[in-house]
């Protein structure tokens, strides 16, 4: 068991264990933010594809299917009549 004055592995408060002073950085720099994992060319083909799949669907013509009403009664006969 090491003693722990004996300043070998010990360190001042404040200072992290990897080492002592960063010199090459100077202090009150905040740290480099992080870049995204996502390359950014795959977020513009994402977006391009989710534009581009919405002006289709807005531009192209639907089906002009026309759908009959009935009353839920009229509905009622036809199923008890088997003929759903």
């Amino acid at each position: 068991m090491q003693n722990p004055g004996d300043g070998r592995n010990s360190r001042p408060p404040g200072q992290s264990p990897g080492g002592g002073n960063n010199s090459n950085k100077p202090k009150g720099d905040a740290p480099e933010p992080r870049r995204s994992r996502i390359p950014s060319w795959v977020v513009v083909v994402l977006l391009v594809g989710i534009a581009g799949w919405y002006i289709y669907n807005y531009f192209v013509p639907r089906d002009e299917t026309v759908y009959d009403t009935i009353s839920y009664s009229a509905f009622l006969d036809e199923v008890e009549a088997n003929n759903v």
